[in-house]
């Protein structure tokens, strides 16, 4: 529908509700943060006129079963809603955390931590890299001490070696599968 002037009606009252309702809709359809369908839109706008109505009525901020309850809604639509409510705004990674001046700590630097895993998995992976380079014997060694923790005397026997001989196996092996963790 737009402006007819044969019908007799006045410009003003046509453009005042017209542009008023371009520019409700241009704010609902652009000035979320995030894109958020439509109807979850109206639900979140719906939810905080209720809230409001409640506030007054109670005294306080309703919770969400009484939000719930009073619009005939399921508390998961409820909590659906209230997320929407956060999405209107975004916030910067680079926005200060605290709101006192000495903290100059930004959100991105709060988020993450570092994996303790990555660390043991490079070692893991450094390590079976060289797993190679021992010769057999060598690695049976180290696998009779570490896997099935056999002592070296132990070990002697088994490869008909002497306690002392199966000692330099096992150091000099150990060393170069850990050289590559010390670089």
């Amino acid at each position: 529908m737009r402006f007819d002037p044969d019908r007799g009606y006045r410009f003003a009252s046509f453009a005042a509700p017209t542009i008023l309702g371009e520019l409700k809709r241009h704010f609902r359809d652009k000035g979320w943060g995030v894109h958020v369908p439509r109807d979850l839109q109206e639900q979140a706008l719906t939810m905080g006129r209720a809230k409001e109505r409640l506030c007054q009525r109670l005294g306080h901020s309703p919770t969400l079963q009484e939000l719930a309850d009073a619009l005939g809604w399921p508390l998961e639509q409820v909590l659906e809603a209230s997320e929407v409510v956060r999405s209107y705004e975004t916030t910067s990674l680079d926005a200060p955390v605290g709101r006192e001046s000495e903290d100059t700590s930004t959100l991105v630097e709060s988020l993450g931590c570092e994996e303790e895993g990555f660390d043991l998995a490079e070692r893991r992976q450094a390590i079976a890299q060289t797993w190679s380079e021992p010769s057999k014997l060598e690695q049976r060694v180290v696998a009779l001490r570490c896997m099935l923790d056999l002592t070296q005397r132990e070990i002697g026997e088994e490869v008909g070696y002497s306690q002392m001989h199966v000692s330099r196996l096992l150091r000099r092996s150990v060393m170069r599968l850990v050289e590559p963790l010390a670089a």
